[in-house]
């Protein structure tokens, strides 16, 4: 697989989706991880050395995780970059009491914005206020595109910062290595634009309800082709996890879910 292999992930869930009425370049609703697994990694990309690999699919939209599982598990057999893959079981992850202030950590590069050009000259430091205006700013877009608030409702939530892990940047800044990279956006496999991920802890003071949004779907711009997935810090998500069989009769709710969609069978 390549290095950044999201474009090919998203491709491959619209191909199962297809005729199922969801445009997944445009939904807010939609967020997903790389592939993980045991890998190595060489000059060309990625080599996986795990016989599984778990993708993570993350939604505000029971009845979307439920039509997508429908549609993984008809097949035996998937091709994903140059690895075959049989689908083999899918957990549900319990959602963590998410209170005014929570610690992440970014499982899939988060972009604060959309930059249309030259983007490595648009780096903008993680601990400014521009940084954090910047997904905030994000986040109340995608919200209101959701159509699941109010507008009286989201003028709420206006108490919002973003406060990175000091200590990290430190230490990162020590053994000289970066916490953002260039990253290419494609739309329905043509190359789109070049933006800037982002990967470090962070803590977010923001309304139970933004938190729960971010949560489910990504945060930052571009949630929907696989970047901005968070997780709770100093947690294991594999400690949350139930069989996803024991809620499939809670269709058309917009709790927010997520699932460990597979393992998959490499």
């Amino acid at each position: 697989m390549p290095f950044q292999h999201q474009h090919l992930i998203l491709g491959f869930i619209e191909k199962l989706m297809q005729g199922k009425g969801y445009d997944l370049y445009n939904t807010v609703l939609f967020n997903f991880s790389g592939l993980k697994g045991q890998i190595k990694v060489g000059r060309t990309g990625i080599s996986y050395l795990s016989t599984r690999v778990t993708l993570i699919v993350s939604s505000l939209s029971q009845t979307f995780l439920d039509d997508f599982l429908q549609e993984l598990f008809k097949h035996k057999l998937l091709e994903l970059g140059e690895i075959i893959l049989t689908p083999e079981y899918v957990e549900k992850e319990i959602t963590p009491e998410l209170k005014g202030s929570m610690k992440y950590i970014c499982l899939c590069p988060m972009v604060p914005h959309a930059f249309t050009d030259q983007a490595e000259s648009l780096v903008e430091n993680p601990t400014t206020e521009a940084f954090s205006d910047m997904l905030y700013e994000s986040t109340m877009h995608r919200m209101e595109r959701s159509g699941l608030y109010k507008p009286e409702e989201i003028e709420q939530f206006f108490q919002f910062q973003l406060i990175p892990d000091q200590v990290y940047l430190e230490k990162m800044n020590v053994f000289e290595k970066k916490t953002s990279r260039s990253y290419f956006i494609y739309e329905k496999g043509e190359l789109s634009q070049e933006v800037i991920g982002y990967t470090f802890p962070f803590e977010l003071y923001a309304h139970p309800k933004v938190q729960h949004f971010v949560f489910h779907s990504g945060f930052g711009e571009f949630a929907n082709h696989g970047y901005g997935m968070l997780d709770v810090a100093n947690s294991d998500h594999h400690d949350r996890v139930v069989p996803y069989r024991d809620f499939m009769t809670t269709k058309n709710s917009n709790e927010g879910t997520k699932t460990t969609t597979t393992p998959l069978l490499a």
